[in-house]
């Protein structure tokens, strides 16, 4: 299993999410960066690399898209779930990886209440 977050209003600032990403992190869960941004070098990335570090993200798993599908990304590095503050990327990811036997989304709003997200966590390991 792998797992991505958004960076801009989820990882960077959400400290609910900052705890998930620590725990799964813990557990040995590869986890990702994947973000809208681009890294061109005219967007200063330092408050996202600086997150990474403390996290203790891999450089390698930050993944600029520079506003394509993240769902593409997704599949490119088969990351299982995202979590993302924005409903329509959530929805549009769901929609690409659903199938008639999809128990589970594959993207989550990062306004759920901890519990539902750890909650969803939990199942996703018990597959």
């Amino acid at each position: 299993m792998k797992v991505s977050f958004d960076f801009d209003d989820c990882l960077d600032d959400n400290i609910h999410i900052q705890t998930l990403a620590k725990i799964l992190i813990g557990a040995g869960v590869p986890v990702f960066i994947l973000t809208a941004r681009d890294n061109d070098g005219h967007i200063r990335n330092d408050d996202l690399w600086k997150r990474a570090e403390e996290l203790g993200i891999p450089k390698r798993r930050c993944i600029f898209v520079n506003e394509s599908p993240k769902h593409l990304a997704m599949k490119e590095h088969d990351i299982t779930i995202h979590f993302d503050d924005n409903a329509d990327t959530v929805d549009r990811i769901n929609r690409f990886f659903d199938t008639p036997n999809s128990l589970n989304k594959r993207a989550l709003l990062v306004n759920l209440d901890l519990a539902d997200v750890l909650n969803t966590w939990h199942n996703l390991r018990d597959e």
